[in-house]
């Protein structure tokens, strides 16, 4: 890590060019997990030590960190032990003989044969369970689904966006400006609902389509595809993720119900923009209290079958969601039919199992007489109270889904949920590095240590950080203003003399103001109200004086790679722009123009 800088006026493009480039030194993640290894000093840790110092990454591991809550250990010595295990568990690039994409089609496949069974089953619970608690709780979930929705929105008034991800005929240059340059993709079930939205967008139209418009002209420029592309990406060393590219304009459609829904489950009072933090704070809470539980699913989001959803919600939005959803997902060559609803990817899968939980959480509380007022859902993650955690189980086994018994906590002095770790009320969630090691990193997780205060706990490792950070913690230092995009200290507690530099807000800095001004002139263009208001000639000169341009020289200039592999952004060339007509920067975006 050692770097030798000519001059200060150097320091910054030097800086910048390490900040997103991979270590080249191999050993370097290894180096660092061994120390933290040595500093935990637990039976655990040691076994942790010797895998890696014989290079046997396969029974690095095969050993998890198991908790006996029943022992109640200490907040330090789980800390300690979880940080060390979740610097092992989420690193992708272990050299093991785990076929990481082979264990996640297996998955993926296991959860499609569960969703079957489900599909093909007679209607559960209602002629088995007809006076039970389970009946009540499926017949309230019913009700209360269809009081949350109402009635099916039509198509053409849907509020959308696009996606920063992929979609089936656009891989690499996914920003909104190639998108809505691309093909007009859609399965066939969804062209009626897609004329109709294009219908509403004669500024986008007019880009692919000459005036008039007719929905006969509409549906001939369509692109017919049978559905997904199921593609897979890193999670952890063991499993990789499946993802489902699908559609452009069904991803499309599939995001404006998302917002719809999204929206409804804020008036019933669960606001899925904000239950992030609400999740951590109600999990500290729980953590001393014991008064709620924190459930996580397993594979949710490949677990929602097509028969929950008929069952559950009113019959007109399962026909919409239907309608819109890719009934096909293409793998090495073949199509096969899905037999859940909606996969990852979909852009309303977060948005529908977070509906479906939280009604069934509700409807359990209901039914067991409990307070409904913490009940809160975030996707996978619910929280309710610790007396209807057994039904919640029960009824989930039911519809199909399964609890993560190992991330799911009903007792104890532990709770977790949304990224908030906690043991009687202190914070002990681990830190992870999901992607080959980079200066970036060894910055967080320096300043990880910082403020948690376990650098006192873990003295070898905090030693080795700093040594690594030696020669650019001159130039990183800065207060503590909740970022990472520096190294943190206390100014008069460690008498550091700032040469700030903010390496973070100028990296997003550069893409985000091309993209902004372009993605403001697209939704402008999209939403004219007819096609003479916005021209087709107009904007599209507008969008191309934008994507032409090339990132200013100077220390922007080792970005630019940096910035086109991460946003997709095209090759610029040309000067900068200073004025755009119509464009309002953040404060923060007028400075640096």
């Amino acid at each position: 890590m050692k770097t030798k800088f000519s001059s200060v006026r150097n320091v910054k493009r030097n800086l910048k060019a390490y900040w997103d480039d991979p270590i080249s030194h191999a050993s370097a993640y290894v180096d660092i997990v061994k120390l933290v290894a040595e500093d935990v000093n637990s039976s655990f840790s040691n076994s942790v030590f010797w895998s890696l110092q014989s290079g046997d990454h396969d029974a690095l591991l095969s050993n998890p960190l198991t908790v006996d809550w029943a022992k109640a250990p200490s907040q330090e010595w789980y800390y300690k032990n979880n940080l060390l295990w979740s610097l092992v568990k989420k690193y992708p690039y272990w050299d093991t003989s785990i076929d990481s994409r082979y264990e996640a089609m297996k998955t993926f496949l296991q959860c499609e044969a569960r969703c079957k069974a489900y599909n093909y089953q007679s209607l559960p619970s209602f002629p088995i369970y007809r006076e039970s608690a389970q009946a009540n709780v499926l017949l309230r979930t019913q009700r209360k689904i269809g009081s949350i929705l109402g009635n099916a929105p039509d198509p053409s008034r849907f509020d959308f966006e696009f996606g920063p991800g992929a979609s089936l005929l656009i891989k690499r240059q996914t920003t909104a400006y190639e998108k809505l340059n691309g093909a007009l993709d859609v399965t066939p079930e969804a062209k009626g609902a897609a004329v109709k939205l294009l219908l509403n967008c004669p500024g986008w139209l007019s880009k692919h389509l000459a005036t008039p418009f007719s929905e006969e002209r509409v549906l001939a420029c369509l692109t017919e595809v049978p559905g997904d592309r199921l593609s897979f990406v890193p999670k952890t060393a063991l499993t990789d993720r499946p993802i489902a590219i699908g559609p452009t304009l069904n991803v499309l459609l599939q995001k404006g119900v998302g917002k719809i829904i999204r929206r409804k489950l804020k008036r019933a009072g669960n606001d899925l923009n904000v239950n992030q933090q609400v999740h951590r704070d109600l999990a500290k809470i729980a953590s001393i209290h014991g008064h709620l539980a924190t459930v996580d699913l397993k594979n949710a989001s490949d677990m929602i079958s097509w028969r929950v959803v008929l069952d559950l919600l009113p019959f007109d939005w399962f026909c919409l969601l239907d309608s819109i959803r890719s009934k096909y997902y293409h793998i090495e060559g073949r199509s096969y039919p899905y037999q859940k609803f909606s996969a990852m990817g979909n852009g309303f899968t977060f948005e529908l199992e977070s509906l479906i939980f939280y009604a069934v959480a509700i409807s359990c509380c209901e039914v067991n007489g409990d307070s409904t007022v913490d009940v809160s859902v975030y996707g996978d993650d619910v929280i309710l109270p610790t007396r209807s955690y057994p039904l919640f189980v029960e009824m989930m086994g039911i519809l199909g889904f399964e609890v993560n018994k190992e991330k799911s906590f009903s007792s104890g002095p532990f709770r977790e949920s949304c990224g908030g770790d906690f043991f009687l009320g202190d914070d002990v969630r681990g830190f992870y590095v999901k992607d080959y090691l980079k200066l970036r990193d060894i910055v967080r997780f320096r300043n990880y240590l910082y403020r948690t205060g376990w650098r006192f706990v873990l003295p070898k490792t905090w030693r080795h950080l700093t040594f690594l950070l030696r020669d650019v913690s001159t130039y990183l230092a800065g207060p503590d203003d909740g970022t990472d995009d520096h190294i943190v200290f206390d100014d008069y507690a460690d008498g550091k003399k700032f040469n700030f530099v903010s390496l973070e807000s100028e990296v997003r800095s550069v893409p985000k103001k091309w993209d902004d001004a372009r993605v403001y002139l697209l939704y402008k263009a999209m939403r004219a109200s007819s096609a003479n208001q916005f021209t087709n000639v107009d904007w599209t000169k507008r969008l191309d004086l934008l994507s032409d341009r090339k990132v200013p020289k100077g220390h922007y200039e080792r970005l630019a790679s940096v910035i086109e592999r991460q946003l997709g952004l095209r090759s610029m060339s040309g000067s900068r722009i200073t004025n755009l007509p119509g464009i309002r920067l953040n404060t923060k975006l007028r400075r640096r123009w």
